[in-house]
Parts: C-alpha cells; sequence; structure tokens
C-alpha cells in the first residue's frame, strides 16, 4: 500500500436536481436519485485507486446496508479495507446531497460511527500497521471533521507518521475559526502540505488576503500550503522552492522564490500557471496560482476530494509542487463533469493528457 486515507467515510445518497421550491411542496419529482461512496477519505482513497495508486482507507461504518454498499465498492476497485472498522451499535454515516441546478450543493449528514472513530481504534502504531510494507503517503479527510480526532490526536499520529518517513496531507472540513487555528498549531508542524478550502483558510487565519493566508499557516509549521478556491483553482506557497513534492520537507535545502508578479495578476490570469513570489526572496515564500479547468460543472461535490488525490498521484510519481497542483486541478475539473464525487474519476494517464492547451509553465 503507498497510501492511507484516513477520515470521513459516509454513503452519499445524490438528488438532483433540487431548488428552493423542494421545500414548498409535499412531493416533488426530480430527474436524478442515485446512491455513491463519499466522505472526504472516501473519496479520496476511490479516485487514487482509480488513478492506479495502490491505496487504503481507514475509517468507521456501521453494520447496515449502507456500510456493506460502501465495502462492495471499494473492495471492488481494490481499494484496501484493513483498516475500516464496523461498529455494532452506530449506523454508517450518511449524507444526503441536494444538487442545485447550477451545480452546487447542500448537505444533510448524519455522521453515526464516524462519530465514535478515534485515534485509540488504530493500535499502539497505527503507521506500521496499515499494511504489509511501509506507506509512503498518509492523507486526512478531514480535520475538523473528525470528532475522534481533536488537533492533539491528529498530531500525535502526523509525528508518528513523520518518524516512519511517510508523507503528510491535511485536507479540513466543517465550521473551522481563529480559535481551531490555534488548536491547529498541535498538528501543523507534523504537515507536509496543508490543504483548505478558501473559505475554510479564510475563517481560520482571520484574513481574505492569500498571501496573509499562505504566510500565517507556514509560520505555523507546516511545509507547503494549497488553498482551494473553487472556480478560481488553487493558491500555492511554500518555503521549499518546486523541486519534486513527493519527499518528506527538509530533506532538501529552502530554494529561492521563482518567478515574479502580484497577487492582482494571479487573480486575473486566464490560463497559465502564475508565480506570484517577490523576486529574489531567498526566504519568503515561494507563491503560486494555477487556474481550474475550463469545463462547465454538473456537480461539484468531492471536487476538493479529487484535487487532493490527484495531486498525491502526482507527487508520488515525481511531478514538482506546481505540476502536482496542475494535475490536481485536471482531476477536480474532469470530477465536476458527471453527477457524484468519484463518478467521473478516469486513469492517471486520460486525466494527464486533458486541457493541454490550458496549463503553461
Amino acid at each position: 500500500m503507498e497510501v492511507l486515507c484516513l477520515g470521513l467515510m459516509v454513503c452519499d445518497v445524490l438528488v438532483s436536481p433540487v431548488t428552493p421550491y423542494v421545500f414548498e411542496k409535499d412531493s416533488t419529482h426530480v430527474e436524478n436519485i442515485s446512491m455513491s461512496t463519499g466522505g472526504d477519505a472516501l473519496n479520496q482513497a476511490v479516485n487514487l485507486a482509480k488513478m492506479g495508486i495502490d491505496v487504503g482507507v481507514a475509517g468507521k461504518i456501521g453494520r447496515d446496508l449502507y456500510g456493506d454498499f460502501i465495502l462492495g465498492a471499494i473492495q471492488g476497485i481494490g481499494v484496501d479495507t484493513g483498516q475500516v472498522l464496523r461498529s455494532d451499535s452506530l449506523g454508517t454515516a450518511v449524507s444526503i446531497v441536494l444538487v442545485r441546478p447550477d451545480a452546487g450543493r447542500h448537505f444533510i449528514v448524519g455522521l453515526g460511527a464516524m462519530d465514535d472513530f478515534s485515534l485509540d481504534d488504530l493500535g499502539p502504531d497505527p503507521i506500521q500497521h496499515a499494511g504489509p510494507s511501509p506507506i509512503r503517503a498518509l492523507t486526512i479527510g478531514s480535520a475538523g471533521g473528525l470528532a475522534g480526532f481533536p488537533p492533539v490526536a491528529l498530531g500525535r499520529l502526523l509525528q508518528a507518521a513523520r518518524a516512519h518517513g511517510v508523507l503528510t496531507f491535511v485536507d479540513t472540513t466543517g465550521r473551522l475559526d481563529g480559535a481551531y487555528c490555534k488548536e491547529a498549531a498541535a498538528f501543523l508542524p507534523y504537515t507536509d502540505y496543508f490543504l483548505p478550502s478558501f473559505r475554510e483558510a479564510c475563517a481560520m487565519a482571520g484574513t481574505s488576503d492569500p498571501q496573509g493566508i499562505i504566510g500565517h499557516f507556514l509560520d505555523m509549521g507546516t511545509n507547503h500550503v494549497i488553498v482551494k478556491m473553487g472556480t478560481d483553482g488553487v493558491m500555492c506557497g511554500t518555503l521549499h522552492g518546486d523541486g519534486t513534492a513527493a519527499q518528506p520537507a527538509g530533506a532538501k535545502p529552502p530554494c529561492a522564490g521563482q518567478g515574479s508578479g502580484s497577487v492582482a495578476h494571479m487573480a486575473t490570469a486566464g490560463s497559465g500557471v502564475g508565480s506570484v513570489s517577490p523576486p529574489g526572496a531567498a526566504r519568503l515564500p515561494q507563491i503560486f496560482h494555477v487556474p481550474a479547468t475550463p469545463d462547465v460543472a454538473v456537480d461539484t461535490t468531492g471536487a476538493g476530494d479529487a484535487f487532493v488525490a490527484g495531486f498525491v498521484a502526482a507527487a508520488l510519481r515525481g511531478r514538482s509542487f506546481k505540476d502536482s497542483a496542475v494535475f490536481g486541478c485536471k482531476a477536480a475539473g474532469l470530477s465536476v463533469t458527471q453527477l457524484g464525487a468519484t463518478t467521473a474519476t478516469t486513469s492517471f494517464e486520460e486525466i494527464d493528457s486533458r486541457w493541454p492547451g490550458h496549463y503553461s509553465c
């Protein structure tokens, strides 16, 4: 197993299209009601498996039809379920996903067994026992949404992973704020890649300035920051240059920032990969922007998880920080073209071949 995705495992029930008028009627007919695997960690694992990565997932589900559905779906594509626990008293997490005509979505969630999942479930050395061979990467999906993994517990887990030479990736979810940001000091120093959404990042950092956000989290000890900005793509920053992404931070000396430009240039760039670092800033962050793909979205559910999976897959194949972010945007762009969080994902090679003229370095 190369990657272990730990965190939310959910059975999604997707309803589409849904408008606010549904709440004014006793009964409404819709075009589609379907069931799919969901939850940040599970989405990441499914996407990685489809991209050809040997991946496992860790979480807790119930002994019910929803749990059986999840296991059948992911075992069928090769996801390792050796660290999936089943609760005898709590049901599988279920999310009713209401998809608007404009591809936006709203979630009605019951977390069930996931609220009972904690570090104690993983044994004394969860990284060493993740599989017969050492894993290369651990993804957390997602900090802030796991009741049994408060920041201190996440810090212990990530510190153990780093001790084994494992790359660590932390996504976020939930109603995060400045108070949670202070608590995140327990795990950010052990985080190689921190990947919040723009909304979550603003709430945690107390600013909406992209450079300020990235600087804030780098100051807290994480080595790379990727802010997911929806249709505006991603904003990335690091003190470690643009070398190969898949190596633990500290494995090579920091590089000087590359390129030049401004946040204003970044925000208006229509395509390509725009660097916004101050020229000649040896210890200032290298900050760059990668735009989203130009496709019209059908359903944005799981787009952030697809980005994380794509980024991890590219990094493990030796792509640079920038090129991994580009591939992540391609994976996210493909994911929104069909209904469901992981329906559209295909092989690494097919994703890599898409939008050849949209990205240039």
